[in-house]
């Protein structure tokens, strides 16, 4: 950390999320702020929130005092995701959305410094400034990644605020500001970093930016000739061959031309020389420059081009998935990362090829460049796009979701970890790595951390190797229980062993398109603490077990829909009957969680340690059975075939591989089916007055038209 100044003050990140109030020093908790009016009262910002990155309302907007945004600007929150709460420092139009025509003003200017610029390179020269910097999510003390908050003396109109911010960034941080900040509906993620990490936030007090008071940038000095060194060391030869040969390219050169110098100056200054194929590189996006123009930055097209160049020259495969969406398949070491276009992680690994290549940002035709990636990722091939579980060749592929893009793969053979898998994974917000799985584990190890009984065991075992499976259906996992049974440690346990998410359990939603997105995005659909089930959710959990289209309204259209075709295993838990119509029921699995004595009891801090020490282990074990399942597949024949047969054909291979009896399960499940069946009657007001009636019956039977049949039926559920 940089040396603390005497008008700031720095906080340290807060754990498990926590806000705190800090006190300030003496010497600046009483200064006064100038607000719009240059008196010394706390100065108030247009200021809106947002819950995610996916958050369009503008429902969350206020006028903040100064102060207040301090605090939040200065308390980290710790999470292992990027992904959280953000803000803009914008006031929105009334009734709109997040977007660049509904900005009305700008109330702060947010600088970020993600090129290794160090904080104490640029803040000596905003002492007599107002502003707050912080580290940002992905900050380590050698790559330092940062942004900078000062609030305005007024607020910038819209329309103005290009030229404004062109001349603050140009006199506060010259080039050296990430330019996509310039977009006015832009959001920024407020202070956050993984556990344990080091993060920094830092607050000093000063006057307010005035856009008004901040002089023009003087026009840029004529562009020198490039001169090379007499020797070039290893490190400096892309960053002094490259302007070299724009240099060229802006004479007139041609390709040819520009690359027999390159290759020329290569071998008598490069120490030691670049490789041919490097030098060829150079040579070629420098001549994608029109003539005159290479290497200016005159042109946004120019830079696009080079954009476009660099990716392609880097291995970048661009392609569009089965669903519609454009993805760029990037190089990284030794293994290949699957990006959509429209995503952050790919937007900033363009701009820092452009750095590194160019020694200089991109400003400008970004966009551009993603533009044409798209163009030609839509005119490309298709590929299919999985989340977590993928099926090719026989074989089933699981995402480990790890920094190494490695999965597991499984045959009817065993289980192997490998690189580079032959399937297209992608990484939804959220998702977390899997453990290695370690062979010699057994499964039922997992009963430690599992609250059902003997009988149920091999209904709970077998739907956890299903839900590995690349295709279902899925029966629903039900989880009941009276109060204390560890329905939710239960379901937690199973999820965070199969799926591991940042949200392992979720509430229960009342918009279908949140739910649907949700399903979409993870492997294992969790919901807790259920109370009951609206009709509209009920059936749609009927179509995520056993598969089928769902259409949901695009929103601010009237004619457009979006489609989710989506089949996945789900867990539900709550207390008392939480399904009671029977479609839903017959594709559920009913599990009854038992009471756990208090002296039965562990605490979490001891739990949850245990299990994570035993996953790979578990994993592995459930890896086992997984195979095994897929080997005795084929000669399963059964002489019936109960609802959601593909899940019980599939269950009895799983016994048959020995990961449980078979006769237990089958016992489990008719027992399961006959309970569905009571649920269901039980839950219906027409089947219980029509047994209440044959009951009253002394023959046990009753005879006569259906039209005093509904007469008694009437009489029977008025009574109740």
């Amino acid at each position: 950390m940089h040396r603390e100044l005497e008008s700031r003050e720095r906080n340290a990140p807060l754990s498990n999320g926590a806000r705190k109030e800090q006190k300030m020093s003496n010497n600046t908790e009483h200064q006064p702020h100038y607000n719009m009016a240059g008196e010394g009262q706390s100065t108030r910002l247009a200021i809106t929130f947002f819950d995610n990155r996916f958050d369009k309302s503008v429902d969350q907007q206020e006028a903040m005092p100064w102060q207040d945004v301090v605090t939040k600007l200065t308390q980290h929150e710790e999470r292992l995701a990027k992904d959280g709460p953000l803000f803009a420092p914008a006031a929105f139009r009334a009734g709109g959305k997040r977007c660049a025509d509904d900005v009305e003003s700008l109330s702060m200017l947010v600088l970020d410094f993600d090129d290794g610029t160090r904080p104490e390179e640029m803040t000596p020269s905003w002492k007599q400034w107002e502003y707050v910097i912080y580290s940002t999510h992905s900050h380590k003390p050698d790559a330092p990644k940062w942004r900078a908050v000062f609030p305005l003396a007024r607020p910038v109109p819209a329309g103005e605020w290009k030229d404004t911010y062109r001349k603050l960034t140009a006199h506060l941080a010259g080039d050296r500001a990430d330019r996509s900040c310039k977009d006015v509906s832009r959001m920024y993620y407020l202070p956050s970093c993984p556990p344990g990490a080091e993060a920094f936030a830092e607050h000093n007090k000063g006057r307010p930016l005035d856009p008004d008071a901040v002089p023009e940038p003087a026009e840029k000095a004529e562009r020198q000739s490039v001169v090379l060194p007499a020797e070039i060391p290893k490190g400096k030869r892309n960053p002094i061959l490259w302007p070299w040969a724009c240099s060229l390219r802006a004479k007139g050169l041609e390709e040819d031309e520009i690359l027999a110098r390159l290759r020329k100056e290569n071998a008598a200054r490069c120490k030691p020389p670049l490789e041919d194929e490097d030098v060829r590189g150079i040579a070629h996006r420098a001549a994608q420059y029109p003539r005159g123009e290479a290497g200016q930055g005159a042109r946004r097209e120019n830079i696009a081009t080079a954009l476009v160049a660099l990716a392609e020259a880097a291995g970048v495969d661009v392609w569009q998935a089965s669903n519609g969406e454009q993805y760029a398949s990037v190089p990284v070491g030794e293994h290949t990362e699957h990006w959509p276009l429209d995503s952050e992680a790919f937007r900033a690994w363009l701009e820092y090829r452009f750095y590194q290549e160019e020694g200089r940002v991109a400003t400008g035709g970004v966009d551009e460049a993603l533009l044409v990636l798209r163009f030609k990722a839509m005119a490309g091939p298709k590929h299919p796009i999985y989340t977590r579980i993928a099926e090719h060749e026989s074989a089933v592929y699981i995402d480990l979701a790890d920094d190494e893009w490695r999965a597991v793969r499984v045959t009817p053979a065993g289980w192997e970890v490998v690189s580079n898998p032959p399937v297209r994974f992608r990484r939804s917000n959220g998702l977390l790595p899997l453990p290695t799985p370690e062979r010699g584990g057994r499964f039922d190890e997992m009963r430690r951390f599992i609250n059902v009984t003997d009988e149920e065991w091999p209904l709970v075992a077998a739907w956890m190797v299903a839900a590995l499976a690349p295709s279902g259906p899925y029966p629903v996992l039900l989880l009941k229980g009276e109060q204390g049974s560890a329905k939710s440690t239960t379901a937690r346990a199973i999820k965070r062993l199969l799926d591991p998410h940042t949200v392992d359990l979720r509430k229960e939603s009342h918009d279908p398109r949140n739910l649907a997105i949700a399903a979409n995005n993870t492997r294992i659909l969790a919901l807790d603490n259920l109370s009951g089930l609206a009709p509209w959710l009920s059936d749609y959990l009927c179509t995520l077990s056993t598969g089928g289209g769902y259409a949901i309204r695009k929103n601010y259209t009237d004619n457009e829909e979006t489609l989710f075709n989506t089949q996945a295993p789900v867990i539900l838990n709550g207390i008392g009957e939480i399904a009671t119509r029977a479609d839903l029921l017959d594709r559920a699995l009913l599990v009854t969680c038992p009471r756990i004595p208090e002296e039965a009891r562990r605490p979490e801090r001891e739990f949850w340690p245990a299990f994570d020490a035993a996953k790979p282990r578990l994993l592995g074990a459930v890896l086992d059975a997984l195979a095994g399942a897929l080997a005795k597949l084929p000669e399963v024949k059964l002489t019936r075939l109960p609802r959601m047969a593909d899940f019980a054909v599939f269950a009895t291979a799983t016994a048959r591989a020995g990961a449980f009896g078979e006769e237990a399960f089958w016992h489990a499940y008719d027992d399961n089916r006959e309970n569905a069946h009571v649920i269901a009657l039980e839950g219906s007001p027409v089947a219980e007055a029509l047994i209440a009636l044959i009951e009253d019956q002394a023959a046990g039977e009753w005879k006569s038209t259906p039209s005093a049949l509904l007469d008694e039926l009437r009489r029977y559920a008025s009574e109740e």
